[in-house]
């Protein structure tokens, strides 16, 4: 039979040395994210030549279709630009976010394309951040993350196509700190 020590009461076991000192990491902390969304109907003009060519390929008998192509993101066809700032907690920033989609009508019994064009949108958004003192609209970080457009298959009067646009977009308030870790 073995030796037991019997255990009194507050006793502490003994701690086992901790080697490590301590480390600073710099990093971004997180003041504040925004996920948000919006979505665009409306009828665009179909600019020359291509109103041309399509009323051309219509008066032919031509069926004629549209398809709507996103821009790439991220890139320089989607983008955003802080345009104000105020600070608090709530504070306020506004931002313009803006898309091209290319609109491009096409011979559908072909499938040939008739012709492109862009179609620029634009979105001018404010929101309620946390973004204290002393931020800037350096502390704001912004991307549009996804893009997706459809085009109704009918020339309305005037030579115009109903374009829609879905944009989804994504703020950060950053700003770097050193942790003591």
């Amino acid at each position: 039979m073995k030796n037991f020590k019997s255990i009194r009461g507050a006793q502490i076991p003994t701690l086992t040395p901790n080697d490590l000192v301590p480390e600073c990491i710099r990093t971004q902390k997180v003041y504040d994210w925004i996920t948000d969304v919006n979505q665009y109907t409306n009828k665009t003009p179909i600019p020359e030549p291509c109103s041309t060519q399509v009323a051309n390929a219509i008066a032919d008998g031509v069926n004629v279709g549209f398809t709507c192509t996103s821009p790439m993101v991220p890139g320089p066809d989607a983008t955003c630009e802080v345009l104000e700032v105020t600070n608090g907690a709530p504070g306020m920033i506004r931002v313009l976010w803006t898309v091209f989609l290319t609109v491009t009508a096409v011979n559908e019994d072909t499938e040939a394309n008739i012709c492109s064009f862009e179609v620029p949108v634009q979105f001018d958004d404010v929101y309620m951040v946390c973004i204290p003192e002393p931020f800037t609209a350096d502390n704001v970080f912004c991307r549009i993350t996804a893009v997706h457009c459809s085009v109704l298959n009918t020339v309305f009067l005037g030579n115009q196509v109903q374009v829609s646009v879905t944009v989804c977009k994504d703020i950060q308030i950053e700003e770097e700190v050193k942790l003591e870790v």
